[in-house]
């Protein structure tokens, strides 16, 4: 399961590697992605976990596409069945964290 944990994330990882406003963690610890020291898309085995503010929240709920976290103020999940849309939600997600206090 490990090996494919990583394998499911590196087209995002490749992608992101590339911009020099964030970086991809890697090795032991949270993986994902930080902005200035914060995460705002990290990775698990059911899919990627992405803050948003509470109506982009609902908005993916409501659609379908994403799973509320309920232990995580303004955080859905978003499986590999919706994989499609990982990196147009990070990018959304990154702008969001640019522009939240």
């Amino acid at each position: 399961m490990i090996g494919q944990f990583h394998y499911m994330y590196q087209e995002i990882k490749d992608h992101f590697n590339k911009n020099n406003e964030v970086i991809v963690n890697a090795g032991k610890g949270a993986q994902g992605i930080k902005y200035k020291g914060k995460m705002f898309c990290m990775f698990s085995k059911v899919g990627i976990m992405f803050q948003f503010p509470p109506d982009k929240v609902q908005e993916l709920v409501g659609e379908g596409i994403g799973e509320a976290v309920s232990y995580a103020k303004n955080r859905v999940v978003i499986s590999e069945e919706n994989k499609d849309k990982w990196i147009e939600l990070t990018e959304l997600s990154l702008q969001f964290r640019k522009t939240s206090k």
